[in-house]
């Protein structure tokens, strides 16, 4: 089974180490951790660091674009949680941190090692009983370069970088990607639960973790929502399925997805997360007020 097919469901509560030099990171630590992955990068990239480092400094887009193909001034500033290590024994993840310059350059194919970035998503599920799943735009920053493994693919969302936060919370930058993506509040969230996790060899090449998200809100009042979204290009389309045995199955093993315009096949990192639910209606269906 391919690494990004194993989906590790969390039975028990899941707990959250995190390295202690988080729990007192500044911002002269945020500048230097820049700093030292802006080094790396450029070792890799074979180009004089100085001017990297300077066009990180600047925001300057256009120099940073000739470095790290797509990478936006505001995401080469991100810092990411990052994957140390999951204790199965323990049910524990261990936590550190990375930044967007290494997240970028590792989804274009750099293998750098001990980073691992943790992305946050989101099996949604609407108060008309549906999953919600998007259909991936491509980014303007990457229109003239070649489709990378997500482009135009049916995925879970909302989904993004875990975004580092003073409060040490994986729930925060899940509840900024919820707004981001689709417009909504995290007043509209009725229950939140982590489920588990999967890697993804095919875009982050880190950890996605699983939010199982249930949303006061029908399918056609998230469409409403999404429209005015800040971040609602970065899908073309939304999707809703039935939330039931019958339907997943069905979608699950379909081989023509035109009714959805979407090229090729569901991103391969959806298909288990899907395939873990099918014989748990007691963990995606509740009693809505």
């Amino acid at each position: 089974m391919k690494e990004y097919q194993r989906f590790v469901p969390y039975n028990t509560k899941i707990n959250i180490r995190l390295e202690e030099k988080i729990k007192s990171f500044t911002d002269t630590d945020l500048v230097n951790l820049t700093y030292e992955h802006a080094k790396t990068i450029s070792r890799y990239l074979e180009k004089p660091e100085e001017d990297f480092i300077q066009a990180i400094t600047q925001s300057d887009s256009e120099t940073i674009g000739k470095y790290v193909e797509g990478l936006s001034p505001r995401f080469a500033k991100e810092i990411i949680y990052n994957l140390l290590r999951f204790d199965e024994e323990t049910n524990t993840l261990n936590i550190g941190l990375t930044t967007g310059i290494m997240a970028r350059s590792i989804r274009l194919g750099y293998k750098i090692k001990k980073q691992k970035p943790i992305v946050v998503q989101g099996l949604l599920i609407t108060k008309d009983n549906k999953i919600l799943l998007g259909i991936r735009s491509k980014s303007k920053l990457r229109i003239n370069l070649p489709d990378e493994p997500f482009d135009y693919k049916i995925i879970l969302c909302p989904a993004g970088y875990a975004k580092y936060n003073k409060e040490g919370s994986l729930e925060k930058p899940f509840y900024s990607e919820l707004e981001e993506e689709l417009g909504l509040k995290k007043e509209s969230v009725i229950n939140l639960n982590l489920i588990g996790h999967n890697t993804d060899i095919s875009f982050a090449k880190g950890l996605r973790l699983t939010f199982l998200t249930h949303i006061d809100s029908s399918f056609e009042d998230i469409i409403k929502n999404w429209r005015n979204a800040s971040d609602s290009w970065e899908h073309k389309e939304l999707i809703g399925i039935e939330n039931n045995r019958i339907s997943i199955i069905k979608f699950l093993e379909t081989k023509d997805f035109s009714d959805y315009q979407a090229r090729g096949l569901i991103k391969p990192s959806v298909i288990p997360v899907l395939e873990y639910i099918l014989d748990k209606p007691s963990l995606t269906n509740i009693t809505l007020p």
